[in-house]
């Protein structure tokens, strides 16, 4: 079997010889060697998801030809984006490689990772913020802080130094309660969550604060959610943007100074 090393690296220089993806730590989308991008077997040829492709195809079809029946107007246009959003990402499935890879031809299966290989989908973003890493690690580092960095956390009851629960704002009429552990983290370099592996949606996240000088840090915020369904809903949905939204927000409002700073060196919203 060859190295799951040399298989990764292999899959990354083949995709971004045709240019697609990015092979940076630090540059926001989905990562070349993720099962958005990926798209090379063990042997190294490409493949793609025609399967799929033809399904979503088929199904947005339908759900666009079942939209031109209804007579509400908002129905319509609603089931009419749906079932375009579904074609051309079924489309996409002809054009864009696929990580054919299984677990056990890569040997990645981990009993005790919270996603494992192909059944996530990860997004990155990154802001630079004019704050010392140490600030900043302190503040994230205080789990209730994530109701104040993302505003669809409605607020968060701490259980232990490393567990929590966080109550999301209801979606639709359904409130979203999930249990969070921080996994690992290095002071002042990195804080990374995970829910647990029976929870759904499966959630992993990570945040990480490099220092590019004495006040300034780069943030770089990690999230990887299951099922690969939910996280294109999630992406259709604008997720992306939601998030880089947040940590550009976040930024604004440590560098406008409107974060208290105690004697501990931790940071609190004004």
């Amino acid at each position: 079997m060859t190295p799951v090393r040399t298989l990764t690296e292999r899959r990354k220089a083949n995709l971004l010889e045709q240019g697609i993806g990015k092979n940076s730590l630090h540059a926001s989308g989905p990562k070349p060697s993720g099962p958005v991008f990926a798209g090379f077997t063990k042997g190294g040829a490409p493949v793609q998801n025609n399967a799929l492709g033809t399904s979503l195809i088929l199904a947005g079809t339908a759900t666009a030809l079942l939209a031109l029946t209804q007579k509400s107007a908002p129905r319509k246009t609603g089931m009419l984006s749906l079932g375009a959003s579904a074609a051309i990402y079924g489309l996409r499935r002809f054009l864009i490689k696929h990580d054919g890879m299984t677990i056990r031809e890569t040997g990645l299966e981990n009993p005790n990772a919270t996603i494992q290989h192909l059944q996530g989908m990860k997004f990155e973003f990154e802001v630079v913020v004019r704050r010392p890493a140490r600030e900043l690690f302190s503040f994230w580092r205080r789990t209730a802080n994530l109701a104040r960095i993302f505003q669809r956390v409605e607020y968060v009851r701490s259980i232990t130094a490393f567990r929590a629960l966080l109550f999301l704002r209801p979606s639709l009429t359904k409130r979203i309660i999930c249990e969070i552990e921080i996994y690992r983290e290095r002071p002042d370099e990195l804080i990374s969550w995970r829910t647990s592996n029976s929870a759904s949606p499966r959630v992993a996240a990570s945040v990480e604060f490099h220092t590019l000088g004495r006040s300034k840090t780069r943030v770089v915020f990690m999230i990887t959610v299951a099922p690969i369904s939910l996280a294109v809903a999630l992406r259709l949905l604008g997720f992306p943007s939601y998030m880089e939204h947040e940590l550009h927000l976040f930024r604004t409002r440590a560098e406008r100074g409107q974060y208290l700073h105690t004697q501990a060196g931790k940071m609190s919203i004004a």
